[in-house]
């Protein structure tokens, strides 16, 4: 009887023992780099977050009620959500006797958050798997929306960089076997990960430069989209006047911006009018890709394809471009 109880406890244990450990990581070990570097501070508070919204999840108990939940202001509540709807997802495996019920009451609570919890169940799978591991199994995406299928490859291959950092030389190559729609999800998510991990852009450009075209080119997409959302508060006080041209004339990175933003306004549309109230321009490119959005989403169009039509107008009108300076550099790759 002892030895029964002593093994329900431990069982009981296992949930409480992860989350600790999510909690003890530091953010700042993570990222790397110097608090002088660009936007230390935001991409710090960011990674705190959602690790904190992990944490959360991994109990198995619904995140929505803890006060660290409900005490968070517009800006950070995205990164908690994605954070807590991982852990829940692994909380399935940890405790579902809870989990699996409060994943559900979850997701049904933050439908407006839908891309967040497609790239969060990505996150999840990349957590229960090997560090240099992107096995593609046949029934792994059969609970995921087949029109946002692409960003549960890029939470899987966040997750990978993330933790895995830029240290592991062979997890870069890892796409490059893959079909299309997980390669491109797969270095999506690698240039957002990048975003936090490389500071500077010259060394952002230096790491991905062995890749092929496309490869780079959706590397720069997932730098542009985490620039957008994680980054949106400095996007609106004028902060991408400093990046280098070369990204700035990129129509991969602009339309990866346009999309990081585009997510931040499809959950929250007050808060990005209110913060690019000043920027007329931008707020109207982000307008018409929510547009564009509604309009393929009621026709059952993927986040793919809206994705890439997105790039094809602004190849087509390079005036759009946000950002873009006189002598518009070529696009990094010919294809989304």
């Amino acid at each position: 009887m002892i030895i029964l109880l002593a093994i329900m406890a431990g069982i009981y244990s296992v949930p409480f023992v992860v989350s600790a450990a999510m909690r003890a990581i530091s953010p700042e070990k993570i990222l790397g780099g110097s608090r002088s570097d660009r936007d230390f501070t935001t991409r710090e508070s960011v990674v705190a977050t959602f690790l904190n919204g992990l944490a959360g999840g991994i109990l198995g108990y619904n995140p929505s009620r803890r006060s660290d939940y409900l005490s968070l202001n517009t800006f950070h509540r995205p990164f908690y959500v994605e954070g807590a709807y991982a852990g829940l997802q692994l909380a399935q495996y940890l405790a579902p006797w809870r989990a699996i019920r409060n994943r559900r009451i979850f997701k049904e609570r933050h439908e407006r958050f839908v891309f967040l919890l497609t790239i969060g169940s990505g996150f999840s799978y990349g957590m229960r798997t090997l560090p240099t591991s992107f096995a593609i199994e046949p029934g792994l995406v059969k609970d995921i929306d087949p029109r946002l299928r692409l960003l549960f490859f890029d939470g899987c291959a966040f997750e990978k960089f993330v933790f895995g950092g830029t240290r592991n030389t062979r997890l870069l190559e890892r796409g490059l076997f893959l079909g299309q729609t997980p390669r491109i999800g797969f270095y999506e998510g690698a240039g957002r990960a990048l975003w936090f991990l490389q500071p500077k852009f010259s060394d952002f450009c230096a790491y991905v430069s062995p890749l092929p075209t496309d490869c780079k080119a959706n590397c720069y997409v997932g730098y542009g989209i985490a620039c957008g959302f994680a980054g949106c508060e400095r996007v609106a006080d004028g902060a991408l006047r400093d990046y280098p041209r070369e990204i700035l004339n990129s129509v991969d990175f602009q339309t990866g911006l346009i999309i990081g933003l585009f997510a931040r306004y499809y959950s929250d549309p007050i808060y990005i009018e209110t913060l690019l109230a000043k920027n007329s321009g931008l707020l109207q490119q982000v307008k018409h890709a929510s547009v564009l959005f509604n309009d393929f989403w009621a026709q059952g169009v993927s986040y793919e394809q809206w994705r890439s039509t997105l790039k094809e107008r602004f190849i087509a009108d390079s005036a759009a471009l946000p950002y873009s300076q006189p002598e518009v550099a070529p696009p990094v790759g010919a294809q989304v």
